[in-house]
């Protein structure tokens, strides 16, 4: 695994290499040399006798506030997530629901390998979440197959319902109770059960 800061500050770019930039702005110019960087290394990786048999994944830790809408803005938990392997998948995109959890899951079946999930994936290729949980450090959210869009301020406990995926501003939640309470269950229930396996120290066994 490789892990790469080159995005986050403070913002330096390599000197002395190939790589030119055409922004003047400091932070895009990271973001720039991590685009190259990727690039670079698959080009490099493409010369070695391991690139046919090797999964590669891209993906991100979180996004960028690029949009303030909604107290938990949608734009800080929109991640890539890229799953390169030319002999095993013609290229495609997957529009449903789903989040980083789903990474071991759908790597294993992937690789036919006989596995236990301890996890709240599911192989990508073969189901399919309702909705996707996610939190921040104030809040907690879930975005449903339909693009509604509900999440939570802990601090004042205030629960809103929104479209998500056309950005709309109007809270649904009195009108649509029922959906919401059903959203707002199915999070407290993932975050009740992390809770309980780390207390447990499952994931150690």
């Amino acid at each position: 695994m490789v892990l790469t800061s080159s995005d986050h500050g403070p913002w330096k770019v390599p000197e002395n290499i190939s790589f030119k930039p055409t922004s003047n702005d400091q932070k895009e110019k990271a973001s720039q040399y991590a685009d190259w960087s990727i690039g670079e290394f698959m080009q490099q990786a493409k010369q070695q006798k391991w690139y046919g048999n090797t999964i590669f994944i891209f993906t991100g830790d979180h996004g960028v506030f690029t949009e303030h809408t909604y107290e938990m803005p949608l734009s800080f938990h929109n991640v890539p997530l890229v799953i390169h392997c030319p002999t095993l998948l013609k290229p495609d995109t997957i529009s449903n629901p789903s989040y980083q959890a789903d990474i071991p899951a759908t790597v294993m079946g992937l690789l036919r390998i006989n596995y236990v999930n301890k996890s709240f994936g599911v192989d990508v290729f073969k189901e399919k979440h309702p909705y996707v949980f996610f939190s921040s450090d104030e809040e907690y959210g879930a975005m449903h197959e339909n693009g509604l869009y509900y999440y939570k301020v802990i601090a004042t406990g205030e629960k809103y319902l929104k479209n998500g995926k056309f950005l709309e501003k109007t809270d649904y939640y009195s009108t649509k109770k029922s959906f919401g309470d059903s959203m707002e269950y199915n999070c407290k229930s993932i975050i009740e059960t992390a809770r309980y396996l780390i207390h447990k120290n499952y994931y150690n066994k």
